[in-house]
């Protein structure tokens, strides 16, 4: 539950939940009534679908109360207060995927009203974990219900969100198979971003020490990791280095499409991503159709066909999809979200997409947009001379 129960725009609110003191695998927790019921929900559809039933995740459940509670019915959380809720649970997940209902029944009687909803969810299989949470009531009776699932893509060791000054924190995982090969990425205090040396001791495992600079502050770190697809983000998390983690966030206002058409789409990602790299004190990006086209193809394909990564299945991976270019292209962003605006600001904030928008090597871009029902693909080509 949040404090106060109703959000307003511009407002700091704190969940009533104490903070996550680390980032670790759930532990085993007492159900609820509505954590319940919809685990026997999710053990039938999935049986359905032939896939594993997902297992309770507590942290999930704490997140899905918190956002029963802060939704208003009129509007989804900002970015910056969905970030909060993951890193305040002890989440490193970006991708839970949630499924809201209001209603005034009762909670049996909404979870088969949905099922059909909530089986989407889980097609895709793999190890699949759920949380559930229920809002306060409202005056009129109203009451928020939230169910969420994620899919597993790495486990981690007590990886400490609050490491002292000089500190160094030993940061210990496993990624699910296909998964292997992971990479480190942290962006630091002044953000500049950096690699970490990892160690392999078995081909989806992974060890790096990792050290709090001197200076408090936040930092972000991130793993990456790889499959036929290619890369792909596993987890990104924040690490407080002599400054205790936020307890609190302001609700900003939601922004959402703003633009009339895919090209000014592109405008508006490429004005945006040269803004941040103005603002990092470096020069900004020339524009290139020729790059630009390359980068429309890529969007489109995966808007057309329903996926999204780096290795196209029909067009092969970035060199592959690039051999053509004039001159060598050496670095690429991909983003799915509400607006240009949402995924910037979403690329800014993964150390490794991060590395790309603010390098010194690049001087030319070329960005293509495409949307569909999942959203509008953004990707960007960076080139050199």
């Amino acid at each position: 539950m949040w404090t106060p129960a109703l959000v307003k725009h511009g407002a700091a609110f704190a969940p009533v939940t104490a903070p996550a003191a680390s980032y670790d695998p759930s532990g085993a927790t007492a159900m609820d009534e509505f954590e319940t019921l919809v685990g026997t929900t999710l053990e039938s559809l999935a049986k359905r679908a032939g896939v594993a039933a997902p297992t309770l995740d507590a942290r999930l459940s704490a997140l899905a109360r918190s956002r029963a509670a802060l939704h208003t019915g009129d509007s989804e959380p900002s970015r910056e207060v969905a970030d909060f809720l993951l890193e305040h649970h002890g989440l490193f997940d970006q991708h839970v995927r949630f499924h809201a209902v209001g209603s005034t029944g009762a909670l049996a009687e909404v979870l088969e009203e949905y099922q059909d909803d909530l089986l989407g969810l889980i097609r895709e299989g793999g190890a699949l974990r759920f949380g559930a949470g229920v809002g306060p009531t409202r005056a009129n009776g109203m009451r928020l219900l939230w169910i969420g699932i994620s899919r597993d893509v790495m486990t981690l060791q007590h990886v400490p969100r609050m490491v002292a000054t000089g500190a160094s924190f030993e940061l210990r995982g496993k990624l699910v198979p296909p998964l292997g090969k992971a990479a480190i990425e942290i962006t630091g205090l002044d953000g500049t971003v950096s690699s970490a040396t990892v160690s392999h001791p078995s081909d989806d495992s992974f060890v790096a020490t990792l050290t709090c600079p001197a200076n408090p502050g936040r930092i972000v770190v991130e793993v990456l990791a790889r499959d036929a697809s290619g890369p792909m983000v596993a987890g990104i998390f924040p690490v407080y280095c002599g400054v205790r983690p936020p307890t609190s966030v302001v609700r900003e206002a939601l922004e959402v499409g703003g633009y009339k058409d895919l090209a000014e789409a592109e405008q508006q990602a490429f004005e945006r991503l040269n803004a941040d790299r103005v603002g990092a004190g470096l020069p900004a990006l020339t524009w290139s159709d020729e790059v630009a086209t390359f980068a429309r193809a890529h969007s489109e394909d995966m808007a057309q066909n329903g996926f999204f990564a780096h290795v196209s299945p029909t067009r092969g991976d970035f060199a592959t999809r690039t051999a053509d270019l004039a001159s060598t292209a050496s670095g690429e962003n991909l983003g799915l979200g509400r607006s240009p605006a949402a995924i910037q600001t979403d690329l800014m904030n993964s150390p490794g997409h991060r590395a790309n928008i603010v390098s010194r090597r690049f001087t030319e871009v070329g960005i293509g947009a495409a949307q569909n029902t999942s959203g509008l693909y953004i990707t960007q080509i960076f080139r050199a001379p």
